[in-house]
């Protein structure tokens, strides 16, 4: 028969406590005697009972078992909380420059995430013959060209006396790199014309050609900026 005599039933709880596992840094036990020698004495019997209930309780919430089975009941409104040992893998990984790769005719390269970071975004332009795709990463733009043997120029440069030209190779090809004063641009049409749209404006840029793809890289300002473009121009994969 299961005893209702409060004492006896403190005393199995208090004799239960140090046979269960919780963390050694949890006071409860500590805090609720604390409290308890400041209670008034006809009521220490009963809160004596709650510190022993309190310490159970505590021990069984610390073992893996139980404390999954209560955090399996959480939730909110529409969500249900699992804990899990492991979370599931979220299956293969976005492409963002998926949509640009069908848009151009020459395969689309990335600079080495270890040196540029994330895309941050991706455009194309279809009204350059082959095609044009701007791959913005946090620090710079990497602008590809479709640009086959024989091609007209589709964009123009205008360079002031305040702009440097430096003569360069990546990979092997000659390259240019253009810093110091901002340079405008602007595309040509097919017959060599620039378009009537306003000219833009670029700070230092550098420009090379692999195969038949022209490469742009610009942003990166401040004394290592050249440095910066030719190690990222070298690790396009």
């Amino acid at each position: 028969m299961t005893s209702t005599d409060p004492d006896d039933l403190a005393a199995r709880l208090t004799d239960l406590g140090p046979h269960l596992d919780h963390p050694p840094a949890v006071t409860l036990v500590t805090d609720v005697r604390a409290r308890l020698d400041q209670a008034p004495a006809r009521r220490r019997r009963w809160r004596l009972l709650l510190a022993a209930v309190l310490a159970a309780a505590a021990g069984l919430a610390a073992t893996p078992p139980v404390r999954s089975a209560v955090a399996s009941r959480l939730g909110i409104g529409a969500v249900r909380i699992d804990p899990v040992d492991r979370l599931p893998s979220t299956g293969t990984t976005i492409d963002p420059v998926a949509p640009a790769r069908g848009a151009v005719s020459f395969p689309v390269r990335l600079a080495d995430p270890a040196l540029a970071g994330p895309v941050r975004a991706v455009a194309t332009d279809p009204a350059v013959p082959g095609g044009l795709v701007a791959i913005t990463y946090e620090r710079f733009t990497l602008t590809e060209i479709a640009a086959s043997a024989g091609q007209r120029p589709v964009i123009a440069k205008l360079v002031g006396p305040d702009t440097a030209i430096e003569y360069l190779t990546v990979r092997g090809q000659e390259a240019v790199w253009l810093s110091g004063a901002p340079h405008a641009w602007s595309y040509l049409d097919p017959d060599g014309n620039l378009r009537t749209e306003p000219f833009r404006q670029a700070g230092d840029v550098l420009l090379w050609v692999d195969g038949n793809v022209t490469f742009r890289i610009e942003g990166l300002h401040g004394p290592d900026g050249r440095a910066v473009a030719l190690a990222l121009a070298e690790s396009l994969r």
